[in-house]
């Protein structure tokens, strides 16, 4: 009899331990949600935590984080502020009859009420903005680019690690890197890895930047053609100026792409013949 009561005890002990772990689980999780990571951004006292939330939230998607980014870099995000809480909110793109649009709640996208099922309405010229300096700013159009890294659309991936490795931005390459790791699609990879190789290109370590120009022609990169002959012209004239090795690489990686665009307009043009004939 003992036995099965402490048996039972040791049970519902047990039961208790792993529901409390759950709910630890759960609420972690939410804490750490883009939409969570926005919000405790948006009511952060230093800009150091401010930014340092904001580029955490670099790979996620959340339609109304993006939304509320722009906005906060526009000037027209706020902070609805009762003796309970601080609700940061966006202006609904419809107003009422005076001109006066509703708040939709960060948190949870829902319509900020005076009383249940009455909705609140703003007169947008007494609102103040959540404050955003040049600095913010730049941290939040950094986030902005980034933010489609973690698009479940790999085309869409594809297409903005393109564009973000154009501008050959330093900054972004812990971003590629990271994403390198955990990305499926073959398309967003092999854009990651040619974003990569394009922005250390102009690394000021030789070693770096000659394994960066031999990816590139690796990879046959037609975006990198331009910057590469660029590059391949000024080093034949100073050939001092980036070295030696790098003269090479760029100069063998310049003809390996170039050859591949010549076989492929010359087999692009036999097979129109063809189709044509």
């Amino acid at each position: 009899m003992r036995f099965l009561l402490f048996l039972s005890r040791s049970l519902l002990l047990l039961v208790i331990a792993c529901c409390g772990s759950l709910n630890l689980r759960a609420a972690d999780s939410q804490s750490t949600s883009p939409r969570s990571v926005l919000l405790q951004a948006v009511l952060a006292n230093s800009a150091s935590e401010r930014e340092s939330l904001l580029r955490s939230l670099v790979g996620s998607e959340d339609p109304l984080v993006v939304q509320a980014l722009v906005a906060w870099r526009g000037g027209s995000l706020y902070v609805y502020e009762t003796n309970q809480s601080r609700v940061p909110f966006l202006l609904d793109a419809q107003a009422d009859a005076d001109g006066n649009p509703k708040g939709v709640r960060l948190d949870d996208g829902k319509f900020i009420e005076l009383s249940f099922g009455k909705p609140a309405f703003f007169v947008p010229a007494d609102l103040t903005a959540v404050e955003a300096d040049s600095k913010l700013r730049k941290v939040i159009k950094t986030t902005l680019d980034l933010y489609a890294l973690g698009s479940t659309n790999p085309m869409m991936r594809r297409d903005a690690i393109v564009k973000l490795g154009q501008e050959q931005n330093p900054s972004y390459l812990p971003h590629f890197e990271g994403r390198l790791k955990v990305e499926t699609s073959p398309e967003a990879k092999r854009a990651l890895l040619e974003a990569v190789a394009l922005t250390q290109v102009l690394d000021s370590d030789e070693r770096l930047r000659v394994t960066a120009i031999q990816r590139l022609g690796e990879l046959r990169s037609i975006n990198s053609i331009a910057l590469l002959k660029a590059m391949d012209e000024e080093a034949r004239k100073n050939p001092a100026k980036l070295g030696k090795d790098t003269s090479l690489a760029l100069h063998s990686a310049r003809l390996a792409i170039e050859n591949y665009l010549w076989w492929g307009n010359l087999w692009g043009t036999f097979f129109r013949g063809l189709s044509l004939s």
